[in-house]
């Protein structure tokens, strides 16, 4: 996984969910492996927390059934939409009628209100209590354990030059395009590669970003005790989620812009050839996750989804 530095700790459970589905899931339309896939999805992510410092055993408990609750609330309420979400776009795909920039700016938008939702609904939002209760010494280790993934970022990139990096984006890009069933031509891929070479490089601005937000995060641990701490954490959680976009608009907009011009000449070729094979993928997809979403884990059956996420939905 790129970037494992904040994004690992907050940010990644908004993104796990939506990246194992449409990234993993996307290996295979095979309902057995992808239950596999996200049914481990609440270990991964309280495996994530627990690597950031020593928790005793009370407050392992209590992430544990955080995670829990929220993985059956995204189960139960996030999954049917998502295949909804998944047969509209089949649909379109089928009408033979040319896909159009408001088309896909429209499910731009739609995949981020998912991710969106899975923010506001964010475990972290609940273990107000458990930042509180860290010691010195835990807070300490969250932060040994930040700056060592630094370290690692660092140690990585550097051995890269910046023409390797694009030819790793480049294939991996193209990679997933084949999961999705849209297999590029070799002109296609000319194209993806061009339009990576004039996508603005957000590395180090948003490596400086995660690096400000985690000092800030620091400190509102170090001040846990505080009277307003749960406001001000839930605030600065928040914000993780629009970080980039916030600072660095032009850019956000003009990667959008570029992705979009290169989607919209993909897809159109697929309506043109008639080839629906990535339309059967989005359909087989939307039927696995429908059958997903009713097979609740035997730990979590006692829950109720729906109550999960009611007080969390802070704006």
């Amino acid at each position: 996984m790129a970037n494992r530095i904040t994004r690992n700790f907050l940010d990644q459970w908004r993104w796990l969910l939506l990246v194992m589905l449409f990234f993993l899931a996307a290996c295979t339309n095979s309902e057995w492996f992808l239950s596999v896939l996200y049914n481990r999805a609440d270990n991964i992510m309280a495996d994530e927390v627990f690597e950031y410092a020593d928790y005793s055993d009370e407050q392992e408990q209590q992430i544990e059934a955080i995670i829990d609750h929220f993985h059956l609330w995204h189960r139960v309420t996030q999954l049917p939409e998502y295949a909804d979400f998944l047969e509209s776009i089949s649909s379109r795909m089928r009408s033979g009628e040319p896909v159009t920039h408001a088309d896909i700016q429209s499910w731009y938008n739609q995949v981020e209100a998912f991710a969106d939702v899975s923010g506001r609904c964010h475990p972290i939002l609940y273990g107000m209590e458990i930042m509180r209760s860290l010691s010195d010494d835990q807070v300490k280790q969250i932060s040994d354990h930040m700056q060592h993934q630094y370290d690692r970022y660092m140690e990585r990139s550097e051995k890269r030059t910046a023409e390797e990096r694009l030819d790793r984006w480049y294939r991996n890009r193209v990679r997933w395009l084949n999961r999705f069933d849209l297999d590029p031509d070799n002109a296609e891929k000319e194209a993806l590669r061009a339009m990576l070479q004039e996508m603005p490089n957000m590395r180090e601005a948003n490596f400086e970003l995660w690096q400000a937000w985690d000092r800030s995060l620091l400190e509102l641990l170090e001040d846990r005790d505080a009277p307003d701490f749960d406001d001000r954490m839930r605030a600065h959680i928040h914000s993780l989620a629009t970080l980039t976009e916030e600072n660095y608009p032009d850019r956000v907009a003009k990667a959008q812009s570029l992705w979009i011009n290169y989607l919209v000449g993909l897809l159109n070729a697929r309506i043109r050839d008639q080839d629906n094979d990535f339309a059967d993928w989005a359909d087989n997809m939307a039927e696995n996750l429908r059958a997903i979403s009713v097979k609740i884990p035997e730990n979590q059956e006692n829950l109720d989804p729906v109550e999960y996420c009611v007080a969390a939905t802070i704006k």
